[in-house]
């Protein structure tokens, strides 16, 4: 039994389906120029069983980088990066891999993966099997030469951050609650108005995820200085992309993004 979903490439959907082993297929996905990860959209019974899942279907959608041990995830973007500036690297090797119902439950599985690119994607497709050695991530002398690369070449190909590292934000830190007149906790969304018992409106901005009160239902710009912002209803490009690709975008991402830029822009 095979899963695949609608943007898989026929010629690897027809690569998929003569597969009877433990087989996913993921796609790059750029989501911002600061946010790049893998998506899988193809997968067969085998592969499912080795995450403890019971449908291949249950893996169409998932984040490679939320699928792995942190460090294994973070070795996984460098291999792909190295191999993309032409660097050989491993394409056989050890990685430990989610059990998905049991949240911080690992297993050590054997990787066999192909890089490639059809059209102007690129794909990894990855059988997995036994493993017969320790994680690569303690044998660095097999990837001598990626710990070479600089940041700005790795960001070019995988961005600063991963899905799973934007998830690790949120799970960090926790949104300083506000509450009404009663003590009801009151949660606003950005860019969204909540409606006060006090003929008030509370808005929150969704580019600076600044939060002000105002008499004006539907006011003109953000409250907050030095924002301003005319579109505080809309979030910018980047965090649209990510809506459109499933993850639910945050007052943290947003804020760390902002943070990232302008460090980056000072450096």
């Amino acid at each position: 039994m095979i899963a695949v979903d609608l943007g898989l490439p026929p010629e690897l959907d027809v690569w998929l389906k003569r597969q009877h082993t433990a087989t996913t297929i993921a796609r790059r996905i750029y989501i911002d120029e600061d946010i790049i990860d893998a998506r899988i959209i193809g997968a067969t019974q085998g592969a499912a069983a080795w995450y403890s899942l019971t449908q291949p279907s249950q893996l169409i959608g998932q984040w490679i980088s939320t699928l792995q041990h942190p460090a294994d995830a973070q070795l996984g973007r460098l291999l792909s990066t190295a191999r993309y500036y032409g660097l050989h690297m491993p394409t056989r090797y050890v990685c430990r891999i989610r059990q998905v119902p049991t949240p911080g439950a690992f297993r050590t599985v054997t990787k066999d993966t192909i890089q490639m690119v059809v059209g102007s994607e690129t794909y990894w497709l990855t059988v997995l099997s036994e493993a017969t050695e320790p994680p690569l991530v303690l044998q660095s002398e097999r990837y001598r030469e990626a710990l070479l690369l600089t940041d700005d070449l790795k960001e070019k190909y995988v961005g600063r951050l991963s899905v799973a590292d934007m998830q690790a934000m949120i799970h960090e830190r926790t949104e300083p609650q506000i509450h009404s007149r009663g003590g009801r906790p009151l949660t606003v969304a950005l860019g969204e108005t909540l409606v006060l018992d006090t003929n008030l409106y509370l808005h929150r901005c969704a580019r600076c995820t600044g939060i002000w009160l105002s008499a004006d239902p539907d006011p003109a710009r953000c409250g907050k200085r030095p924002c301003q912002q005319t579109a505080w209803r809309e979030f910018t490009k980047p965090f649209r992309s990510m809506q459109q690709h499933g993850i639910c975008v945050t007052p943290q991402m947003v804020r760390e993004v902002r943070h990232r830029r302008r460090a980056s822009r000072g450096s």
